[in-house]
C-alpha cells in the first residue's frame, strides 16, 4: 500500500506546471509558435498582452500583403 502512495506522490511531484498556459504544445505548429514567442520575448507577457501583440502583427502582415498585391497586380 505504501508503495502505491509513494508512486502517486512522486508522479505529482514530477509534473511540470507551465506558468503561461497554452504556450507549449507538442505538435509542429506549437514548436514554431514557441520559437516565435522566445525570439520576440512574448513569453514574458501576460496572455492578454500576447493576444494584443499578435493581433497587431497579423494586422500589419495583412496590410503589407494587401499593399504588395495592389502594387504588383498591374505587372
Amino acid at each position: 500500500m505504501t508503495s502505491q502512495i509513494n508512486n502517486k506522490n512522486t508522479k505529482k511531484w514530477m509534473e511540470f506546471e507551465e506558468p503561461h498556459t497554452g504556450l507549449v504544445k507538442n505538435d509542429f505548429f506549437g514548436y514554431w509558435y514557441l520559437q516565435y514567442c522566445l525570439i520576440t520575448g512574448l513569453y514574458m507577457l501576460e496572455p492578454w498582452e500576447r493576444k494584443l501583440f499578435n493581433s497587431f502583427v497579423v494586422c500589419l502582415g495583412g496590410a503589407i500583403i494587401s499593399v504588395c498585391y495592389f502594387i504588383f497586380r498591374t505587372f
